[in-house]
């Protein structure tokens, strides 16, 4: 009798490398160690139903499944006595308001072992103020021992309240931890925080990532110097302004290549220098009423990436002058590596040119990405700004400029063009994502001052401006921008709009018709036009 056993499709089930490819890539996107990627729901039902093909996909299915919870609830819940109720009452029924999930028996040895199963595939999960009774991890300590989780390496916590679930969870294992802390004044929530850092610091030696982005605890703000592993760091909303002692000993970090900062500094002189931040690719910093002294402060050699966010004060809003000056110390080393500035939900104080605040920037010419978003009304962007950027940054891959003065403005020089959008392409042949607010989308008088088409560009995206010829306007565009995917939000007037939409997907599929495609026409040319 014929026995498939020995037959290649059969034997490619037990190769264990095989399967887990496959659910892998029906998982598409599961994160890092540092940076897990919670799934989306169709990929956990898409999962499921894997895990229940054969024991083959179900091992790997289900490592993917629980390697990223919401909230310890769901891997708790294989537990038999695991039940919301009030703890008071023997676990009867109460009120809702006075319900927590409790265990309101025992463990068995096959709550032990379904609870263990599960658990080893668990890397990260988050803590968002579920009500669970303390007395659960007591019970899971004493019947399970202390490593509950024994391949955890990212928690998230966003509630001091809720800070206890994270006691038994603290151990040597443990890379990346966030927590939200929002004590306040509440003294009880205050005394949850001390212990909560207190036991953080006994992480020190291994911890990798360290996100407190409103860190109010004296103990962990004086001791980050002793994180001699870590990578990322955020204390940016901090309501402390960070004292020059404290910079320092964030500085000495030797693998730290990420930081989230406040601009403010006390505590030092005109003349200091930061000499740290040696391995720093990655920096953000967060605007503070206090000052902007940490620009001028430290100038990491290697810095790759720079962000400007608001932060918690926009009340005194820095000037242009103060942050190209701060913006020039700070960059003044890593001319060769820098690419990407980020300015976001940023404001000035002055009108001003974008030419002038991104003067520090003209430097770099590796500059990969520039964008400017929210809350930078207060500048303008024109044509020669745009051509300024294209002689600068001929490596420029995404520029995106959300923002404007330019609907109060009557001068249409003050507006960017496609002409100038086109020039902008030609200079920067990498260029693939354009993003501006306020285009004006009328053509030049001349019957033909646009170059040759740019075959690179695949996002073109264009907001709040004003659209005139739109016939003519749909045909060039898909001339100049002929694999470009065209986005436009809020352009006026509305029917202008519509006969651009309607003449660009008419041109293009006429374009695209005597080309051979399994792909209706139809179909490919709706792909090309988004309208938000």
């Amino acid at each position: 009798m014929f026995n498939d056993r020995n037959t290649p499709q059969r034997s490619v089930l037990y190769n264990v490398d095989i399967a887990h490819h496959i659910v892998w890539i029906v998982a598409r996107k599961v994160g890092s160690d540092l940076f897990p990627t919670y799934l989306a729901k169709g990929t956990m039902q898409t999962l499921a139903r894997c895990a229940c093909i054969c024991k083959s996909f179900s091992e790997p299915a289900l490592a993917l499944l629980w390697r990223c919870l919401r909230s310890p609830i769901p891997l708790l819940s294989v537990l038999s006595g695991f039940q919301l109720a009030d703890p008071d009452c023997g676990g009867q029924d109460a009120p809702a308001k006075t319900k927590y999930w409790i265990i309101n028996s025992g463990l068995s040895v096959v709550d032990r072992e379904r609870f263990a199963y599960y658990a080893r595939f668990v890397w990260a999960f988050d803590v968002r103020g579920d009500r669970i009774h303390p007395s659960v991890f007591t019970i899971l300590e004493a019947a399970c021992g202390d490593q509950l989780l024994p391949h955890l390496r990212f928690v998230r916590c966003f509630s001091t309240a809720s800070a206890y679930v994270l006691h038994p969870f603290l151990t040597p294992s443990l890379l990346s931890l966030h927590w939200e802390d929002d004590a306040d004044r509440d003294a009880e929530k205050i005394d949850a925080a001390e212990r909560l850092a207190s036991e953080i610091l006994t992480l020190a030696p291994t911890l990798e990532k360290l996100h407190v982005p409103r860190c109010n605890t004296t103990s962990l703000l004086s001791s980050f110097g002793t994180f001699e592993q870590l990578r990322s760091l955020d204390i940016s909303s901090t309501p402390r302004v960070p004292n020059w002692t404290m910079i320092r000993a964030i500085a000495s970090l030797e693998h730290l290549t990420e930081v989230y900062l406040p601009s403010a500094v006390v505590g030092c002189q005109p003349a200091d220098r930061c000499l740290g931040f040696q391995t720093l690719t990655s920096l953000t910093i967060s605007h503070r009423r206090e000052g902007t002294d940490l620009l001028r402060l430290i100038s990491p050699p290697g810095l790759q990436h720079l962000k400007l966010v608001g932060g918690l004060s926009l009340l005194d809003c820095w000037s242009s002058e103060e942050i190209r000056e701060g913006v020039e110390l700070c960059l003044s080393k890593c001319v060769a590596t820098f690419t990407s500035i980020v300015i976001d939900d940023f404001e000035l104080g002055a009108v001003d040119s974008i030419v002038a605040t991104a003067e520090p920037f003209f430097r770099m010419r590796n500059l990969r990405t520039f964008r400017c978003c929210r809350g930078m009304m207060a500048l303008t962007v024109q044509d020669d700004d745009l051509r300024a950027m294209g002689a600068a940054w001929p490596h420029l891959e995404e520029l995106q400029l959300k923002w404007s003065s330019a609907e109060s403005l009557d001068d249409p020089s003050a507006i960017p063009s496609l002409q100038g959008i086109v020039e902008l392409a030609h200079a920067c042949l990498h260029l693939v994502r354009v993003d501006l607010s306020y285009a004006r989308l009328s053509l030049a008088p001349d019957a033909e001052p646009y170059p040759g088409p740019v075959h690179g560009l695949e996002d073109l995206i264009l907001g709040r401006g004003q659209v005139r010829e739109p016939v003519r306007l749909a045909r060039i565009i898909d001339r100049l921008f002929p694999h470009s995917k065209l986005s436009i939000k809020n352009l006026i007037p509305r029917e202008r709009v519509s006969d651009l939409l309607r003449e660009f997907e008419t041109v293009r599929r006429d374009r695209l018709a005597p080309c051979e495609s399994p792909v209706p026409v139809a179909s490919t040319t709706r792909d090309h036009v988004t309208t938000q």
